[in-house]
């Protein structure tokens, strides 16, 4: 876990310090833990947030997987599925 963020509401952000953390997270027996723990009214939702990258080109090949990983590790997102 890279930080927490507690909400006015009482809810919690928790932003993970790689992809491979997130996948931990989603394992069955993982999810139902950290759940129990955090308390019977507690839920995971999978939040996504638009990434703002300088400079780049609106022709450029956001198709192409490869790109897309070199635009995350020459921006400081290294890890894959960033974008």
């Amino acid at each position: 876990i890279k930080a927490i963020l507690k909400l006015k509401n009482g809810g919690l952000i928790i932003e993970f310090d790689s992809h491979l953390s997130v996948q931990w997270l989603r394992k069955k027996d993982t999810h139902k833990n950290f759940l129990l723990h955090l308390g019977s009214t507690a839920r995971i939702r999978d939040r996504t947030f638009p990434i703002l990258i300088p400079f780049l080109p609106v022709s450029s090949p956001i198709q192409d997987s490869n790109w897309l990983r070199a635009i995350e590790m020459e921006n400081g997102h290294g890890w894959e599925g960033c974008i």
